[in-house]
């Protein structure tokens, strides 16, 4: 049998064609993949609650000193954050975990000034100010007291439930969620609710109904989109603190009509305080 030169050609050509083409979808697969591989690899923290410390930086007459160094440092995990005032005097630094920090303060001709034990609690921002000294002969002053409780950078009406009351308060179910109750504004559900009948926890806060939570867990959605409530209840022991917030919240958290309430799990360097 004689094959015909037209026949010879397209058979040659064949094995290029059909490389090209699985070079082709070879590369379809990876474009899609490929990020997806990318997030998985990604570490968890990245999901993290958006905390921050910011305030400003003033000599001793009182004006504000730009260009001012600020550092964070949070020794137990030990993270450091820098960063820089800017022409107003003012510094932010967002980002952080909720934890206990010492921030120090210092300029070019004046003094060091560093403010220890300040305790970040889950969103919220913490403010604090340094008064720097004159350099003269070199000296560090240290100060250490309690921050103001009372939040003046944000019009947000909410309560932490730290770890202490998580560990020392009675829960008979063993869900840290029923220490919400304790949040002004938050009431338990009606009898015969449709949520409160499902055997999980409910609640109504700020006169929402008790489908219009937001759960968030170290940032990330925990909402069930069929029941509206949680999607994952992790075991009390694992939860560092969390906060509820019943009004004028972020924008960026309006997903829900009623509340907000974020968790914070308790780090890998945490886990071996956790209790059996």
């Amino acid at each position: 049998m004689v094959v015909p030169l037209s026949a010879q050609r397209s058979l040659a050509n064949l094995p290029i064609r059909f490389a090209a083409r699985t070079c082709h979808q070879l590369k379809r697969t990876l474009s899609f993949f490929l990020p997806v591989l990318i997030l998985s690899v990604c570490p968890s923290s990245a999901q993290v609650t958006s905390s921050s410390i910011l305030g400003y930086v003033y000599d001793p007459s009182g004006a504000v000193i730009n260009d001012a160094s600020v550092t964070v440092f949070d020794a137990r995990h030990a993270l450091t954050r820098r960063t820089t005032t800017d022409a107003s005097g003012a510094f932010i630094v967002a980002g952080l975990p909720p934890a206990m920090y010492s921030v120090t303060a210092t300029a070019p001709n004046f003094g060091e000034v560093t403010q220890r034990d300040l305790e970040l609690e889950v969103n919220t921002q913490l403010r604090t100010d340094f008064h720097l000294v004159l350099a003269g002969v070199k000296k560090t002053i240290q100060v250490e007291a309690t921050a103001n409780p009372l939040q003046t950078e944000s019009a947000e009406v909410g309560t932490v439930i730290d770890q202490s009351q998580i560990e020392s308060l009675p829960l008979n179910r063993r869900d840290f969620l029923q220490l919400a109750l304790l949040v002004p504004g938050v009431f338990p559900p009606v009898q015969g609710s449709e949520l409160s009948t499902r055997g999980a926890f409910s609640m109504n806060a700020g006169g929402g109904r008790e489908e219009f939570n937001n759960f968030l867990l170290d940032g990330a959605d925990n909402n069930d989109p069929y029941v509206n409530r949680y999607g994952v209840e992790p075991p009390v022991d694992s939860i560092q603190e969390f906060k509820v917030a019943v009004n004028s919240y972020s924008a960026e958290y309006c997903s829900s009509a009623s509340n907000r309430s974020t968790g914070c799990s308790r780090t890998e360097r945490d886990s071996p305080h956790m209790s059996t």
